[in-house]
């Protein structure tokens, strides 16, 4: 039983691997506002986050980074949960969620466009069940607003 569950993780990462890995030719920019050497690099999701009144900041910091991020991290190939706080400047002690994604091709494998996703994301969060459930709802319960619904990604240029 033992070597069969090993094995069947070694298939699971392989395929992972095999799915998310980039096609061989780079990963040119199609905005015609850039120049045509311009490539793209990450991508970031940046989703500003507002506590609930009352919410102990402390607690929530724990929850993401021992419950959350470790379990969401390691489910979803290709993709970083990250939580982010200010430090200095305009938004000190403020957050913002932060999906760093490797790739803009692995960005629209999971979602193609602003208004659909490809399913993949889906069958990944439902393989989960009910940790990744529970984690979600727990999330959403600490935060003012659904931080996944507004949103900016941005894509780092390279050459």
């Amino acid at each position: 039983m033992k070597a069969f569950s090993v094995l069947l993780m070694l298939v699971l990462l392989i395929a992972s691997w095999t799915v998310l890995r980039e096609p061989s030719s780079p990963n040119v920019a199609t905005d015609e506002s850039l120049s045509p050497k311009v490539e793209t690099g990450e991508v970031l999701g940046i989703r500003h986050v507002t506590l609930k009144e009352g919410v102990d900041s402390d607690e929530f910091e724990r929850f993401f980074v021992e419950e959350y991020q470790p379990v969401f991290n390691e489910r979803f190939p290709g993709l970083q949960f990250m939580l982010l706080k200010g430090d200095r400047g305009q938004d000190v002690g403020g957050y913002i969620f932060v999906l760093k994604v490797s790739s803009v091709w692995a960005r629209n494998y999971y979602w193609p466009d602003d208004d659909s996703d490809s399913g993949k994301y889906e069958e990944l969060l439902e393989a989960c069940g009910s940790t990744c459930e529970r984690l979600f709802d727990k999330f959403i319960g600490y935060v003012v607003e659904d931080v996944y619904s507004q949103y900016t990604d941005y894509v780092e240029l390279t050459r």
